[in-house]
């Protein structure tokens, strides 16, 4: 998908100038010519049967704020159920190479992969009804899934699941839908987000709250990887200001004293610089937090406060046994250096 509108600053709003989704445009024609479709699995797909076609062409044609009707979702899962298995497959790009001993390849029919293989753009059928939003026919692909991998298959440049696109999208439904079947909650995109980190980005409480459910079918996920910015989940809600998805995370298990990958900031370091008093007052709470904890520079949360002129700030650090004497020592080594550089 060649696409760069699908960022989680613009999604809300995104669908009504995807023009590259609008039929009119010639999309459909690029989708009638397409010839092969490449799966994320090594095997290739013929649109010869005619079969994705128009099933993609009855994802397009509704606008993104009407559903299709019902009839037409009982449709297109009627083709689904009825591809002929003969029809579409390019025999020399069968899954020659994959080990005939693992059950989940040998489950995965020449069906699934008109489904499930990717086009010209890494779209899978999923990926295109969750982007038009058409959730109806996103729970029909998720729900047919012969197994769990078809559900993280990745798109091309932005590297998002369909977890990411349905949080993106804001559709809850979608979201708990692809979890509860199993979809991979730690699968990362181009930015090295997972859906948790877009949807604490984003203030999304109740997405936040969907993905972090305790589910049978999956461990719960690490609450402490860090994307290409460095950033946990729990740093992005602090940037953001949201103490409702802090408070949410905090009671989930993620680490009140992990630093960011770029500087060695904590939540408590992010919380003083963005003069955060709630958010503060909240991490101070938790029994294992380190009040006077570092940053790669010697920095400590105290000293931002000072630093920035947050006496508010200082002063509940300071309530919390923060040591005032590193704050001294450090307004003192900051003064030699400068001589230093003077001389």
């Amino acid at each position: 998908m060649d696409l760069n509108d699908l960022e989680e600053d613009c999604a809300p709003t995104m669908a009504a100038s995807m023009p590259r989704f609008d039929p009119s445009d010639g999309r459909l024609e690029k989708l009638k010519s397409e010839d092969r479709c490449d799966s994320d699995l090594g095997s290739s797909i013929s649109n010869e049967s005619g079969v994705i076609t128009d099933i993609r062409e009855q994802i397009l044609k509704h606008s993104l704020k009407v559903e299709p009707p019902v009839d037409e979702v009982e449709e297109v899962t009627e083709k689904l159920q009825s591809v002929d298995i003969d029809e579409g497959i390019c025999e020399s790009e069968k899954l020659d190479d994959i080990d005939e001993n693992e059950s989940s390849a040998a489950a995965f029919t020449d069906d699934d992969f008109l489904v499930y293989g990717r086009d010209a753009d890494g779209d899978t059928l999923l990926h295109l009804a969750i982007i038009s939003g058409h959730v109806m026919l996103a729970k029909v692909f998720v729900e047919v899934a012969p197994w769990t991998q078809c559900l993280d298959i990745y798109n091309d440049k932005l590297r998002q699941t369909p977890l990411h696109l349905a949080v993106l999208m804001k559709q809850l439904e979608i979201v708990r839908l692809l979890l509860d079947n199993g979809a991979n909650p730690e699968m990362f995109d181009h930015k090295g987000d997972t859906a948790l980190h877009i949807a604490c980005r984003s203030g999304n409480v109740t997405m936040v709250n969907e993905i972090l459910k305790r589910r049978q079918s999956r461990p719960m996920q690490n609450l402490d990887f860090r994307n290409y910015d460095g950033h946990t989940c729990l740093h992005l809600a602090v940037l953001g200001g949201y103490k409702r998805i802090v408070d949410i995370l905090l009671q989930s298990g993620a680490d009140v004293n992990v630093g960011d990958g770029k500087s060695g900031a904590t939540a408590l370091h992010l919380a003083a610089r963005g003069n955060r008093e709630e958010i503060i007052s909240l991490l101070l709470e938790q029994p294992e937090i380190v009040v006077d904890i570092k940053m790669y520079n010697g920095v400590t949360p105290l000293m931002i406060a000072a630093e920035k002129g947050l006496p508010n700030i200082s002063n509940i650090l300071v309530t919390h046994n923060a040591n005032t004497n590193l704050l001294s020592y450090h307004y003192s080594s900051s003064s030699d250096e400068s001589e230093e550089e003077e001389d």
